[in-house]
């Protein structure tokens, strides 16, 4: 059982190790990177490849993010719509109170054109 723990040990430490390594080995290279950035130097192949990829990834998250904020406002823009068509209904059955109603069917109508804009500005390419 002992003899277990200390296997179980070893190979902890020694992923310890690895992982060590290869952290320290990248912080090397970032260092390197830097330097070279610092000095003047002209970028490696590489580097233009890596920022290049890097580059055309966070435009796609970027694009990706907004089309579901675009997404969203529409959705918000229908939801806005439907309250607003349940408040005018309520405010021919409540005459008591219709002015309320209408003063809120209002409102929604205005924030369903907000979002309906929000969602023509997040849409990409546009």
């Amino acid at each position: 059982m002992a003899g277990q723990d200390l296997e179980d040990g070893d190979e902890v430490g020694r992923a310890a190790a690895r992982r060590k390594e290869t952290a320290d080995a990248r912080a090397r290279e970032l260092r390197e990177r830097q330097l070279r950035l610092r000095s003047g130097a002209p970028s490696s192949a590489e580097d233009v490849a890596r920022a290049r990829a890097a580059a055309e990834e966070a435009a796609e998250r970027a694009a990706g993010a907004a089309r579901s904020a675009a997404h969203r406002h529409r959705e918000a823009a229908a939801l806005h719509d439907v309250v607003a068509d349940t408040e005018e209904r309520a405010a021919q059955a409540d005459p008591a109170r219709a002015g309320e109603h209408e003063e809120l069917a209002a409102r929604h109508r205005a924030a369903a054109r907000v979002d309906r804009e929000e969602a023509a500005r997040a849409e990409p390419g546009r």
